[in-house]
């Protein structure tokens, strides 16, 4: 069945690229201008995903998350923020949001992340309705175990691997399967806690790709999910078993690595940057070379949340783009 849109947004021209995309990929889309025309929406024909600007002039995004979150009846509803803002992703995570899309939006990002919003409700409805079942197979079949054992062992396993499954989309990103930035605060705060406990300090590594911007907007966004599942490969070889690769957003790389000596960042870095740099994509009879820049942070006692690392590499990334501009 085809899926329910609702779009929230004050700005007209955001309303219509975004009722374009989706109404162009099969949704049936309903649009609300403020927050409160929203909720009265929702009280008549609740949408199967919601994408949520966050500024607005009578509700914020945020409340209305909020709200929609305190009622039964919506607080499993998918809800993607919509945001130009990277510090209001955070916040919106912690409100219940399920994902983000960034300003200026672009086509394959908003249709792949409804999608995907849509396949974790999917699943979770099979999987309410699949328990609902065992529980009631379970009740009739006591008296017939010697028959009934092997199909619950098969119910069960399906069960399970619907539960894995909603785990690895909640935790990884849908275009390279690396981790995703949710996966990588919750990995980042499990580390900065035993660095303010026990006597080690781990690495904070932020990859930017560059030459990504040319492949997105010359082929279709297949073309640039296959380079950034390729860079994904890159990053994890060269990192090792033990490194946390995760993709922040867009053409931009996170690696985590624990108790490593200064000689050995250095030296993966400029493995990195070179296997990039050797990378090559052909579609179409062209070819695509690219660079990029990575810069490293140390994670020690002063540090605090995943936010402030993010905010010391790009400072790092600053002083070296500077640097070599000044060579």
């Amino acid at each position: 069945m085809t899926a329910n849109v609702l779009i929230v947004d004050d700005h007209p021209e955001n309303i219509d690229l975004l009722f374009t995309i989706l109404h162009k990929a099969g949704y049936r889309v309903i649009v609300a201008d403020s927050g409160n025309r929203a909720l009265d929406l929702i009280k008549k024909n609740q949408p199967d995903v919601i994408l949520l600007d966050i500024n607005m002039p009578d509700i914020d995004g945020f409340q209305i998350c909020r709200m929609l979150r305190a009622n039964p009846s919506t607080e499993q509803t998918p809800i993607i923020f919509v945001t130009g803002r990277e510090n209001d992703i955070a916040t919106g995570f912690e409100v219940g949001g399920n994902d983000y899309v960034s300003k200026p939006f672009k086509h394959a990002e908003i249709l792949s992340r409804v999608e995907h919003q849509l396949e974790r409700q999917r699943l979770q409805q099979e999987l309410q309705t699949l328990n609902q079942e065992l529980d009631s197979l379970v009740k009739e079949r006591t008296a017939q175990l010697v028959i009934a054992n092997r199909q619950l062992r098969e119910e069960v396993n399906e069960r399970r691997f619907m539960q894995d499954r909603l785990h690895y989309l909640a935790d990884h990103d849908f275009v390279t399967h690396l981790h995703n930035r949710s996966a990588l605060d919750r990995h980042v705060s499990e580390l900065i806690a035993l660095v303010q406990t026990e006597s080690i300090t781990g690495w904070f590594l932020q990859f930017e790709l560059h030459g990504f911007r040319l492949v997105n907007e010359t082929n279709s966004f297949i073309a640039g999910d296959e380079v950034l599942s390729d860079i994904g490969e890159i990053l994890t070889t060269c990192a090792g078993k033990d490194a946390f690769v995760a993709r922040i957003s867009g053409d931009r790389f996170a690696l985590v690595l624990r108790a490593k000596p200064q000689a050995f960042i250095d030296t993966l870095t400029n493995q990195i940057l070179a296997q990039v740099d050797q990378y090559r994509y052909q579609r179409e009879g062209r070819e695509f070379s690219f660079g990029g820049r990575l810069a490293a942070v140390k994670i020690d006692r002063d540090i605090n949340s995943l936010e402030t690392l993010l905010i010391m590499a790009e400072e790092t990334a600053v002083q070296l783009r500077q640097a070599n501009q000044s060579h």
